[in-house]
């Protein structure tokens, strides 16, 4: 297996249920109930308070205590329960659930077609994302995996603390007319399915045709931020808006989905869909305004930032944060340019767009990040206690003056396709390919290269970037994997997948052995494994990166 990137790619195990003693397992009996679906939950109750809309905590106050004084309202059962379709807006292919046991328990639930209409989809609550118990008499979820336009069919089971199976029922809810803002399904090139995990879901960010805020009609706008899931078939199963910015990466901590709602904002999503808390980057008084850049990781307790100041819309310095996740403490780790002496900050932006943290020497921690405006890839150690860059991977010549050590190519004529306006970077410690094994000081480091197969620029920088279709001339990007020997300080081009051209943007996250990549302006997003066999292929208009989940 790969080296655990910290929640580089969110996996929810499900748990199975086995009867000791070689008994018979008990059958699980599942009975047809007709619950009351709240399907209009929002209406009246809050409205447009900011810029962030539905993540602004004021206009979510309203919607928790509605929820809370119906909860109070009659008593729930797994018979009887309290289903309403979205009610704190933060994914319009779900629905909450609420109900009470008289014993601890946990809840599987699936979603399906009786008619075989969509594949479904299947997700244990047995534990939070950080590994710990949700046993609880009280039942209370965000339902995600509706198909629009569908009669769909909710299956809810319930197992108590040793595992054993206590009540199923089921309920079907009809999803037609549900909501205009709903992303239609993705058209799906290419599919091995027998090779595609059934219950594993493409986590696409990017642009979304949408006319107008659900929360604030009169803001009209001809796209917006989002996310959706999509299965193997191209279904789309969720839809997470982002009003103001992309969502770089959804990570995860304890019973919460952290993600970027606005270039200023991150948005705390609790297991009920509902949203505990907002981090502000900035505040009006601040001398500066710091904005999020392009990707965040969870690392143990800390949420790490890539971030920029923007004075002026101009945009100087690539900066590094931490927050606290046990007190939401926010603090300044590093700036690039503080690692790079004799540089100034005006001077050096190297818009880093991704960062892959790993266990460094005596428990220290490094981080490998991928600058685009440079053409660079830097590996920086220990970044918590004394950050220093250990080496640097660049085509251009553009750092070449400062004291920064710098990898060689195994074969010059490599360097001629090395990487160059790159996204997304990861490391890889194991032996991924049949011919070669890892000495003691190699590992792979993987790239999405925009600008793979376009003619060669000695000093590609910002400037460079301004007529990026006019530089590929129709030549495409690439997934790139480089051989690393830190002891010869060189590197060694061994993988290199085509992919329709992206010159901005994009990525090829790791997920289990394979490379789940975004094209974007190539309006694609693929499954690839490390024989360089295209697995998946689904037309993604203009989405900027993607991840894969498996429930």
């Amino acid at each position: 297996m790969l080296r655990k990137l910290f929640s580089l790619t969110l996996v929810l195990f499900l748990s199975v249920s086995v009867c000791a003693c070689g008994k018979t397992p008990e059958k699980e009996e599942i009975v047809e109930i007709q619950p009351k679906i709240v399907k209009n939950f929002n209406d009246g109750v809050s409205s447009y308070s900011g810029s962030i809309l539905m993540y602004d905590l004021e206009y979510q106050k309203p919607l928790t205590e509605k929820m809370q004084s119906l909860k109070q309202s009659e008593t729930y059962t797994i018979d009887s329960p309290l289903v309403v379709y979205n009610p704190y807006e933060t994914d319009y292919l779900s629905l909450y659930v609420y109900f009470e046991s008289k014993q601890e328990v946990t809840l599987d639930y699936k979603i399906y077609s009786k008619q075989g209409e969509f594949l479904p989809l299947a997700r244990s609550f047995k534990k939070d994302y950080s590994g710990n118990s949700l046993l609880n008499k009280k039942t209370e979820f965000q339902l995600t995996g509706l198909v629009k336009d569908k009669l769909n069919t909710i299956e809810l089971k319930t197992y108590n603390k040793k595992g054993r199976f206590v009540k199923g029922v089921s309920f079907e809810f009809d999803t037609t007319n549900l909501s205009p803002y709903i992303p239609d399904d993705s058209e799906v090139k290419s599919a091995d399915f027998d090779k595609l995990e059934k219950n594993g879901f493409y986590f696409v960010s990017g642009l979304y045709p949408w006319q107008e805020v659900p929360t604030n009609p009169n803001y009209e706008q001809e796209h917006y931020f989002g996310a959706t899931l999509l299965d193997v078939e191209g279904h789309c199963r969720s839809y997470i808006v982002s009003p103001l910015y992309k969502i770089d990466r959804p990570c995860v901590y304890k019973d919460k989905l952290i993600y970027t709602v606005s270039r200023g904002h991150l948005a705390f999503v609790n297991m009920k869909g509902e949203v505990e808390n907002v981090v502000v980057m900035s505040q009006p008084t601040d001398n500066e305004t710091i904005s999020l850049h392009h990707d965040i990781l969870v690392d143990g307790d800390n949420l790490i930032l890539l971030a920029n100041i923007e004075e002026d819309s101009i945009e100087e310095d690539d900066l590094f944060y931490k927050i606290d996740l046990t007190t939401y403490e926010k603090e300044l780790m590093f700036r690039l340019s503080d690692l790079i002496d004799g540089i100034t900050a005006q001077t050096q932006w190297s818009h880093t767009n991704s960062m892959f943290i790993e266990e460094g020497d005596n428990g220290t921690k490094d981080m490998y990040i991928s600058t685009r405006y440079r053409s660079t890839v830097f590996k920086i150690e220990d970044i918590y206690n004394s950050p220093e860059i250990s080496y640097m991977m660049s085509s251009t010549t553009f750092f070449d003056d400062y004291e920064i050590p710098k990898l060689r190519p195994v074969n010059i004529e490599n360097e001629k396709n090395m990487i160059a306006g790159q996204h997304t970077v990861n490391v890889i410690r194991e032996n991924i390919f049949e011919d070669r094994t890892l000495g003691k000081s190699q590992y792979y480091l993987s790239v999405f290269n925009n600008l793979a197969y376009v003619e060669f620029i000695e000093n590609l920088c910002f400037e460079d970037f301004i007529d990026l279709e006019e530089i590929m001339n129709g030549e495409q990007s690439a997934v790139q994997v480089y051989l690393i020997d830190e002891d010869k300080m060189t590197y060694e081009k061994v993988y290199d997948v085509r992919t329709k051209k992206s010159f901005a943007q994009g990525g090829a996250m790791l997920y289990n052995n394979r490379f789940i990549v975004s094209s974007c302006q190539g309006n694609t997003v693929y499954e690839i494994d490390f024989q360089g066999n295209i697995l998946f292929e689904v037309v993604a208009e203009r989405k900027y990166r993607a991840y894969k989940i498996l429930f």
